[in-house]
């Protein structure tokens, strides 16, 4: 299914801090668009990651969970 929304376990580190953390994968625009907007639960540990091939400015409309934000630039 083109439109299907893959994971990724990612770790993160900080100091000797490590954290793994489930995320899906918002790689389109159109995933991008819909995030997590119809996720009613989203357990601890777990996110979505949002792909850019360039510097963009977004907001976040009927969201439902309380957020953290990480930006990591290449």
């Amino acid at each position: 299914m083109k439109n299907r929304i893959k994971t990724k376990m990612i770790k993160i580190l900080s100091g000797t801090r490590e954290t793994r953390v489930t995320v899906q994968v918002a790689d389109t625009q159109r995933k991008r668009e819909k995030g997590l907007m119809f996720v009613g639960k989203l357990p601890g540990n777990e996110g979505m990651l949002f792909v850019f091939s360039e510097k963009n400015i977004w907001w976040l409309l009927d969201e439902k969970h309380i957020n953290s934000f990480i930006y990591c630039f290449s």
